[in-house]
């Protein structure tokens, strides 16, 4: 870290007590720089990536909550259970708000359009027997 000049404050008996760093605050800041720029690169990648690739994401998604409660039934110690539910649950919730990112609202209306029309397909289908 270059210009940036870290001072040593001693204690009575000699040792270090305590660091002190002038230009601290102007790292965080910078820091928080960084790390806002970063989310909207990725918020920009997620953004480009095609609707297939938010609804392949958004089934991945659904498949990390039903492992994530579906292990709970598997005949293993109460430790286990928890670290694999907090690993597969969390990464149902990265998959869905990945998912969202990707699709965006017109991608979001175009999965409701689309279900929507599969089920009255379903319902025609099922009057046209009956008739």
């Amino acid at each position: 870290m270059k210009g940036t000049e870290t001072t040593d404050i001693l204690a009575n008996d000699g040792s270090c007590a305590e660091r002190c760093d002038p230009d601290r605050d102007t790292r965080d800041s910078s820091s928080k720089k960084i790390a806002g720029n970063l989310i909207i690169v990725m918020k920009h990648r997620l953004h480009s990536l095609s609707f297939k690739s938010g609804v392949i994401v958004g089934i991945l998604c659904l498949t990390c909550y039903f492992i994530s409660f579906a292990q709970m039934l598997l005949p293993l110690s109460l430790e286990v259970k928890g670290m694999l539910w907090l690993i597969f649950f969390g990464a149902a919730k990265i998959c869905q708000y990945s998912a969202l990112l990707i699709l965006g609202k017109a991608g979001v209306q175009k999965l409701r359009k689309l279900s929507l029309r599969t089920r009255s397909l379903k319902f025609r289908c099922r009057s046209k027997r009956h008739s």
